[in-house]
């Protein structure tokens, strides 16, 4: 527990219109570097009932809006949740944090109502109004609100400096947007390790290929299967998965079609911990975001790219422009030179010819992570800001 002194400053809400438990754990790290400097936090997502046991493992405080009775009509609980949302802003003295878009203009309404909150943007996704991507209808209204309003809030938060150019210009931003890369702390690489071959016994010597995500079909891993089809008695794939039910069932018949049922195995609903406990036995690491779909693709920012370096796994990605110039400047892997199968599949056989190349790799990822990588470095500044508005 951290032994620092609480300093009688404003009070940070976050909230999420997520799971941040199983994605974007940036929302976690914030929260916990902002506990960790004295302040007292509370983050607000939509986290399902049964995962709150693990909010214990937190020093900070975490809230679902799942618990709440609203919880119980799909169709007018999020609607609900704004009400909540208002009388937390307007409650005492706050910095409120907003991530994505769902609750932005409740946030800029609530400083309408009351001047002095501090505001804070925290953007993980990209969306333009031309391109729309998977959002709901009250997430598209959402973004015609920011759209004509995207300057309202204190301080700006985007996850790599492609996005923050990218943003400021397209959205006539005109003050300073600061970023806070999707890395993790050090102190989540795990020092104990675990093994990938507890949870399937066909996993052998193989070089095990790793993919930790989502299995939505907007996420191209037919273009992966594709590229391990030829190799399949080479490698093992082993996938960290979410998605509901219905994709999780149609991913593992894709991949029993494809790679065939000895040389695969797909976990769902695993705890982020538990994933960074067990990925090190891999030889390469999967992050594919097919660029030409839309900007946000191309500007990449997925916290699992940072995971695998962390965690010592060599990284195949796709060539986007925003994880090129990394993988290049720091010796992180290697990328497609292009969207097709064949280019994946030959910087996906790099490794598996030359497995000196994972060593070297390896070597590179730990000096690359451990000097300026990690999230205390990376996000110092930007934490130092939040901290500013703060004690304002």
């Amino acid at each position: 527990m951290n032994d620092l002194k609480t300093i009688r400053v404003r009070n940070v809400i976050i909230v999420s219109p997520i799971n941040p438990l199983r994605a974007y754990s940036c929302i976690v790290y914030l929260a916990q570097g902002l506990h960790r400097a004295g302040i007292h936090v509370s983050l607000w997502a939509w986290i399902p009932v049964d995962q709150l046991k693990e909010v214990g493992n937190y020093e900070f405080e975490i809230k679902s809006f799942y618990s709440k009775w609203y919880a119980r009509f799909p169709i007018v609980r999020r609607i609900f949740s704004f009400f909540d949302f208002i009388g937390m802003c307007l409650k005492g003295r706050t910095v409120v944090i907003v991530h994505e878009l769902l609750y932005y203009p409740i946030a800029v309404l609530s400083k309408l109502l009351k001047p002095d909150i501090k505001l804070v943007h925290y953007h993980t996704e990209l969306f333009t109004e031309n391109e729309l991507g998977d959002l709901s209808l009250l997430e598209r209204l959402c973004l015609k609100f920011y759209t004509a309003y995207p300057e309202v809030s204190d301080l700006i938060i985007e996850c790599n400096k492609e996005r923050a150019a990218f943003r400021k210009k397209y959205f006539d931003i005109s003050s300073k947007i600061f970023v806070i890369p999707n890395t993790i702390p050090k102190s989540e690489v795990p020092v104990k390790k675990k093994k990938l071959s507890d949870y399937n016994a066909n996993i052998d010597s193989r070089p095990i290929v790793v993919y930790s995500g989502g299995v939505y079909a907007h996420r191209e891993l037919d273009l992966l299967l594709k590229a391990l089809a030829p190799m399949k008695s080479e490698v093992f794939f082993f996938g960290f998965c979410y998605g509901d039910s219905g994709a999780i069932a149609n991913f593992k018949n894709q991949c029993t079609q494809v790679l065939g049922p000895r040389n695969f195995y797909i976990a769902t609903s695993v705890q982020r911990r538990e994933i960074l406990s067990r990925i090190h036995e891999a030889s390469i690491g999967i992050v594919y975001y097919k660029p030409s779909s839309s900007v946000g693709t191309d500007l990449a920012a997925p916290t699992k790219f940072f995971e695998y370096i962390g965690c010592g796994v060599p990284i195949v990605s796709s060539p986007n422009r925003s994880l090129m110039p990394l993988i290049d400047k720091y010796g992180l892997g290697f990328y497609a030179i292009d969207e097709s199968v064949v280019s994946l599949r030959q910087a996906i056989k790099k490794f598996v010819d030359k497995p000196e190349l994972v060593v070297q790799v390896r070597k590179n990822e730990k000096l690359a992570f451990n000097s300026i990588l990690h999230y205390d470095y990376a996000a110092k500044a930007t934490l130092k800001e939040i901290q500013n508005l703060a004690e304002s």
